[in-house]
């Protein structure tokens, strides 16, 4: 919400469908954990888009993933999008904690 309030633009489509959803989430927040898979197929939701203009690769390219979604011409740029990465991040133990948060450069 935070980032479509500051740039006017959805993180991430939700008009698509549910699968390709959770795999613009995953390229910003990370690859699933192993055990996903139980749930996930990666390798066949790949498979699925290859009637796509693009295709999906099952890679998960954080940083090339968050440079495509950085506000253009925007000064505070960097350090909002430090605030927002803290934040989507796949593995709930590794996200920041929220005292963390709220003491972020962004926030000041």
């Amino acid at each position: 919400m935070a980032y479509q309030i500051k740039t006017g633009c959805q993180l991430f489509l939700v008009q698509a469908d549910l699968q390709y959803q959770l795999y613009q989430a995953l390229r910003l927040g990370g690859a699933p954990p192993e055990d996903w898979s139980k749930f996930w197929d990666l390798e066949k939701f790949c498979e699925s888009t290859k009637g796509r203009g693009k295709p999906v690769l099952p890679v998960f390219n954080k940083d090339e993933a968050w440079e495509s979604r950085r506000p253009r011409n925007d000064p505070e740029s960097e350090v909002f999008l430090d605030f927002i990465r803290k934040m989507v991040i796949t593995e709930p133990e590794r996200r920041s904690p929220i005292a963390e948060l709220l003491s972020h450069p962004f926030l000041s």
